[in-house]
């Protein structure tokens, strides 16, 4: 099973590299939307490793926020870009906060740095 787990991670990797090699040799644009698309996917993973680790069903996690179940299902298959008032929802519901971070790691946790104050 190992063996089968690493050679789909080995081709995953391959595909990704392959998008990205595409996306550049199209140019900036291109870049710049698979960029987007990246960000969205590591949110939907965030929203959805959270909720499964406080062990929540999407109906359970709606009851709490508010929203429509299907709106977080949609949200963790990256399909719908999320308004700050229903990531704020989210948030709340799941007992964590809506913030920027200067990195974010790529299992979808952030790690906690010292905020960056701007230069005055």
């Amino acid at each position: 099973m190992i063996i089968a787990v690493r050679s789909m991670t080995n081709d995953f990797d391959n595909l990704v590299r392959q998008v990205r090699d595409e996306a550049s040799a199209e140019g900036p644009e291109a870049v710049a939307e698979l960029d987007t698309l990246h960000e969205r996917y590591r949110l939907a993973r965030e929203v959805f490793t959270r909720r499964s680790a406080l062990g929540l069903t999407q109906q359970q996690l709606a009851e709490r926020s508010g929203l429509h179940q299907s709106v977080i299902s949609r949200v963790e298959q990256g399909r719908l870009n999320p308004t700050f008032d229903t990531l704020s929802a989210l948030a709340k519901a799941m007992g964590v906060h809506v913030c920027l971070t200067d990195v974010c790691e790529s299992d979808g946790g952030s790690k906690q740095r010292t905020p960056v104050l701007p230069a005055q």
